[in-house]
């Protein structure tokens, strides 16, 4: 498994209790959005989490650090970075790409909580979710339905970090997925929106490290090629918000079936 990298590397015997504290929150967010814009590219991943370390350090103080959302000030300091080699608009493609793949994990979850007799896989929850933005098009008129090697490519980039980027996602759209999150109430400070996005993002994780079907011995996702957390690391008991695949999501899969 890839362990997340986010103990201060200068302490001579770090402590994983340390990560929700005061003065280790800028690295620890740093490191976790170097790992989910950069999962493959090291030396990218490096230059954006020390620039983004130095970034949040510098505003510690602000109310930046102190959003009840984490998702939301999670990516503020790709907004001042600027970008691989110089590249335009360099976030928001990363962020589509990964989005995208954020998405298809969503899915697998979904079903695998809901109806795990479908099971649904990688190549179910591809096909769904490729069915479901064939006619959208974002704000510029851009499609947004992808090609099978465009997906099969933004997966194999992101799978890695893709139990992230799905509940980046589910956060994102929580008030239309019908839930009221237990989280959105008492303390609201960023150490404990990570406690909670890191929680539940390893749940989601667990079942892409399991295979989606009875026949198949191979999961998902291995563990080895995913990030994840050290054991010993103390985390809430939560479980993931999420309501029961849509009907539009039922209705598609039939259709997989019937081409199979």
């Amino acid at each position: 498994m890839k362990i997340l990298p986010i103990i201060d590397p200068t302490l001579d015997r770090p402590r994983e209790d340390k990560w929700f504290t005061e003065g280790f929150l800028p690295q620890v967010v740093a490191s976790l959005s170097g790992i989910m814009l950069f999962p493959v590219d090291e030396e990218q991943r490096a230059k954006y989490s020390e620039g983004c370390r130095l970034w949040f350090q510098q505003r510690q103080s602000d109310a930046l650090l102190q959003k009840s959302k984490f998702s939301l000030g999670l990516f503020d300091y790709s907004e001042h970075h600027p970008g691989p080699d110089g590249i335009e608009s360099w976030y928001q493609t990363i962020h589509y790409h990964a989005a995208y793949v954020g998405q298809i994990a969503l899915i697998i979850y979904q079903f695998a909580k809901f109806y795990p007799s479908h099971e649904v896989g990688l190549n179910k929850a591809k096909f769904i979710a490729d069915t479901i933005y064939k006619d959208l098009k974002d704000e510029n008129g851009y499609d947004l339905s992808k090609s099978k090697s465009w997906v099969n490519s933004a997966w194999t980039d992101y799978k890695s970090v893709s139990h992230y980027w799905a509940l980046l996602c589910l956060i994102r759209t929580n008030t239309e997925v019908g839930f009221k999150d237990p989280a959105n109430v008492g303390d609201e400070s960023l150490a404990y929106w990570l406690r909670v996005f890191l929680t539940r993002s390893e749940l989601i994780r667990s079942v892409l490290n399991e295979p989606a079907s009875k026949r198949r011995k191979e999961p998902v996702v291995k563990p080895d090629d995913m990030w994840t957390l050290p054991d010993s690391l103390p985390l809430p008991r939560l479980g993931v918000p999420i309501g029961p695949p849509s009907e539009e999501a039922l209705e598609i899969l039939k259709g997989y079936k019937v081409q199979i």
